[in-house]
């Protein structure tokens, strides 16, 4: 019997994009589609890039700049 060996696919997929057969927007796509709507928007979130954040994040930037 031979041994399952175990894979990171994470990892794999990212090399895949290091190697070449893919590029990172193919990769993203690929992922995008895969993953429902409300995984796409925890995606987001949970990596800080929620528009009304950033919409936030440049208001305050332009009070601040404004105002020094």
């Amino acid at each position: 019997m031979s041994a399952t060996r175990w894979i990171d696919y994470r990892q794999y997929a990212l090399d895949l994009v290091d190697e070449g057969p893919i590029n990172a927007r193919e990769l993203a796509i690929m992922a995008i589609k895969y993953m429902s709507q409300e995984d796409v928007r925890d995606m987001i979130e949970y990596n800080e890039l929620d528009p009304r954040n950033l919409e936030m994040d440049d208001l305050l930037y332009e009070f601040m700049t404004r105002n020094q």
